[in-house]
């Protein structure tokens, strides 16, 4: 296991061996620029079928860290205006946890709204446990300066719900910066029946 510190970006960057790997295959990242508590630390898995880390370096010449990924292929340098991986698109996706932390409750997302900025289009679902598909919301098209929040509304019902935020196409981008939950208890336990 290998790991970076950027603490000028407040970003961690952890290579491991993960499914069965004897050596680094993936890269844990950890945005910590809100706090490193649980509820704001963002984390992102990192992969790919081209290279697997062996080390991590970051080079802060002239106060500009970058991220530098080195395998047995060579240094990959990070370049943060890529929208493609040798022609592939690279899938932008974020997913909240599983809200809200009351247990036992059955509930109701009713909508959210989100604040993003990106281009293409942005695809929402919405999980239960189990990761269970609940519900696909309208599809929203992306701009780069939207100038307002998007709203989604939703009528997903389950002990706790994920939402999950998506771009899929080559070039696509995405930058979520709040999302707020209309969620609400609907039962106190499942029907017996």
């Amino acid at each position: 296991v290998h790991g970076c510190n950027d603490t000028f970006n407040k970003r961690l960057y952890i290579a491991a061996p993960l499914d069965n790997a004897t050596s680094c295959s993936h890269i844990f990242y950890a945005d910590y620029a809100k706090g490193l508590d649980a509820v704001n630390i963002r984390w992102s898995l990192w992969s790919s079928s081209k290279w697997n880390p062996t080390s991590i370096l970051m080079d802060i010449d002239s106060n500009e860290p970058f991220l530098r990924i080195g395998s047995s292929l060579g240094v990959y340098d990070q370049d943060t205006s890529t929208r493609l991986d040798e022609d592939l698109a690279i899938t932008t996706q974020v997913r909240t946890n599983l809200n809200p932390q009351v247990l036992g409750y059955i509930n109701q997302l009713t909508s959210l709204r989100i604040r993003a900025a990106g281009s293409g289009t942005l695809e929402t679902r919405t999980y239960g446990q189990d990761e269970n598909l609940l519900q696909t919301l309208a599809e929203q098209t992306l701009t780069s300066s939207p100038g307002r929040d998007y709203t989604l509304l939703s009528n997903s019902c389950n002990e706790k719900i994920a939402i999950d935020f998506k771009t899929v196409d080559a070039g696509d981008w995405l930058s979520l910066n709040h999302v707020i939950l209309h969620i609400q208890a609907l039962w106190e336990s499942r029907p017996i029946l």
